[in-house]
């Protein structure tokens, strides 16, 4: 199980601090992934987002379930689930 106060602690930027900005890209530097990633994500609704008009806005509760439940398929699909 990822364990959110270390991930926090490690990672600079929570979405609750993101002001004004470009929620997809910083989600993306938390994520470590390429924005492409996200806005394939965001566009076949495979990652919880809303829309503001026509901008991307991500709930930080809401995706860190969503990561958590990414982890807990693939344990169950015989990969490896990680710690």
């Amino acid at each position: 199980m990822i364990n959110e106060t270390a991930y926090r602690q490690e990672c600079p930027i929570t979405l609750s601090e993101v002001q004004g900005g470009d929620e997809l890209e910083e989600l993306a530097e938390i994520l470590k992934v390429p924005k492409s990633w996200l806005y394939t994500r965001t566009k076949t609704n495979s990652i919880p987002h809303f829309r503001v008009g026509r901008y991307c806005r991500f709930r930080w509760s809401e995706v860190w379930n969503w990561l958590e439940k990414q982890q807990n398929q693939e344990g169950k699909n015989g990969l490896p689930a990680q710690k």
